[in-house]
């Protein structure tokens, strides 16, 4: 008998991941065909235009960083998205617009420990977007929070102005995916459709861009924390930004309690430590430099292990679907600089500073947990709380469920009711808000196999399964 935690935010995804395993997959298949399924039930959030990062651990320790991140097209001319935008770099539109990365990432996690076909695992995807699928409370909220930016782009319009999740070109889309692999977007028609749609509303991405993206595949950061090794992904990720939070926190010693006194030195290490990445993140291959997001946590008792997160970066990213294909593509290029010194300055080739960090715990050289979430830049704040409530006796349910509190981009601390005392110029929100991010956990705990999906992702689901 064998055994599967899977956590993700949308029931659908995880009874997909479940079903893979039951098929005979490991956690990367549960992964993958949740990855998939969320690409098509989430998009707000994700979608096959948008990137992804992963880390991977197999049975015999050894642990993989994916990097599918993509990169601005080669014929970007910064000068004239200057021009064209007043100087600041857009936050929608064509210009905001990258190779997308996610498809190829999902093919190289697949390499890295899954056992089934790679059509078996988009097969759910394919028949959600061909038949149809619920609309959940949190794309529910993000339509009416975007609905301007819906009806401005005919595509969007047409699959989500009322509210339906039919998205019969999608369906077309991940079928060519599923007879002919990735290929079919980065060298075949669907990606010459895709750059026919683009190049038609101004974006420069040419067909050998697409041909030109390779997931890059590296050894994972890690850092010793309580006991434990926490890894994460390496830069163009913000991954790092939690190790920074560890580091001094492992020479106090002890677990601090998020929620108790510490409260405000945590706060403080967050505020300091988003400036630093803030100022420094970039593309290592061309700068070396000391949203909206799903996060899916797989676990199974043979040693796959997998936390992968894949975003769009703003709700529906650059408000642009490509109506042939029914692909969504992300906005990546909003954090690019159009500063040409910058360390993030937009250039050809270059990939964009990234919120996605994947996150996986190690004790005595097993994997403990796989953790995830959503929350932009909020990520290692949120990774920070989960960890240490984990570590002072929580499950994977109740870790992901606690209030928590967050660090705005503008410095200012919100902190849900609960969340412990807060101080005078802190905001507080009601209890278990989007702004605090969708935190899933799956992990070996006290009684063996767990998973916590964050009540805040209101579709959320998490399973342990048997075959």
């Amino acid at each position: 008998m064998s055994r599967l935690a899977i956590a993700t935010p949308h029931r659908l995804a995880s009874e997909a991941g479940a079903a893979a395993f039951r098929a005979g997959g490991t956690a990367v298949d549960a992964a993958l065909a949740a990855a998939a399924v969320l690409a098509v039930v989430a998009p707000q959030d994700c979608a096959l235009g948008g990137d992804a990062f992963a880390l991977v651990a197999l049975p015999g320790g050894e642990v993989h960083a994916v990097n599918g991140s993509g990169a601005a097209a080669a014929a970007v001319d910064p000068a004239a998205v200057r021009a064209r935008h007043d100087g600041t770099m857009p936050i929608r539109g064509p210009d905001t617009i990258t190779v997308p990365g996610a498809v190829a990432a999902w093919e190289a996690v697949g390499r890295l420990g899954a056992r089934l076909p790679w059509a078996e695992r988009l097969a759910p995807a394919a028949a959600h977007a061909r038949e149809g699928a619920p609309v959940s409370p949190v794309l529910a909220r993000a339509l009416a929070a975007e609905a301007p930016l819906i009806r401005a782009d005919p595509g969007l319009r047409e699959v989500l102005g009322e509210g339906t999740l039919r998205q019969p070109a999608l369906a077309d889309t991940l079928e060519a995916l599923r007879d002919g692999g990735a290929d079919a977007l980065y060298r075949g028609e669907v990606g010459a459709r895709l750059v026919a749609g683009l190049r038609a509303l101004g974006s420069p991405v040419a067909e050998a861009d697409l041909a030109a993206h390779a997931t890059e595949l590296t050894a994972p950061l890690h850092t010793r924390f309580a006991g434990r090794d926490v890894l994460t992904a390496p830069p163009n990720s913000q991954g790092y930004v939690l190790l920074e939070l560890l580091r001094p926190l492992e020479q106090v010693g002890g677990v601090p309690d998020p929620a108790g006194r510490e409260l405000e030195a945590l706060a403080a290490l967050c505020r300091h430590a988003a400036a630093e990445r803030d100022r420094t993140l970039a593309d290592p291959r061309v700068h070396r430099a000391g949203g909206d997001t799903v996060a899916i946590a797989a676990l199974d008792d043979e040693g796959h292990a997998v936390s992968l997160i894949q975003s769009l970066y703003w709700a529906f990213g650059a408000g642009v679907l490509e109506p042939a294909t029914g692909i969504l593509c992300h906005n990546r290029g909003a954090a690019f600089s159009l500063h040409p010194g910058a360390p993030n300055a937009l250039r050809g080739g270059a990939r964009p500073p990234h919120t996605l960090m994947p996150v996986l715990v190690r004790r005595d050289g097993q994997i403990e947990g796989a953790h995830g979430t959503m929350g932009g830049r909020a990520q290692p704040c949120i990774h920070l709380q989960v960890l240490l409530r984990l570590l002072r006796g929580a499950s994977a349910s109740e870790a992901v469920a606690a209030p928590r509190w967050i660090v705005d981009p503008g410095g200012r601390l919100l902190i849900e009711e609960g969340a412990g005392a807060p101080p005078p110029d802190a905001i507080v929100l009601e209890p278990h808000r989007d702004e605090a991010g969708h935190a899933q956990v799956a992990r070996w705990g006290e009684g063996g196999l767990e998973a916590g999906a964050d009540p805040r992702a209101d579709a959320g689901a998490a399973l342990v399964v048997t075959r």
